[in-house]
């Protein structure tokens, strides 16, 4: 009889630590998603502001070659 109380807690212990271990994938996987949309947003401010100085730095270069 002991022994079977024994593998029941232990097995007791190993679903908590499996409930505990699912718990923190879930809350990293939610951390990964919010930081992948502030990357995004970050994206689509930087891609016309590159453009921006793509396009400022072709009219420097005309108008010092230009010279």
């Amino acid at each position: 009889m002991r022994g079977v109380e024994a593998l029941e807690n232990t097995m007791s212990v190993l679903r908590s630590q499996l409930d505990h271990a699912a718990h923190t994938i879930v809350a990293k996987d939610n951390d990964l998603e919010k930081f992948n949309m502030e990357k995004e947003k970050l994206q689509q401010a930087y891609n016309p502001v590159k453009r921006r100085m793509c396009q400022i730095g072709a009219r420097v270069w005309k108008k010092g070659v230009s010279q």
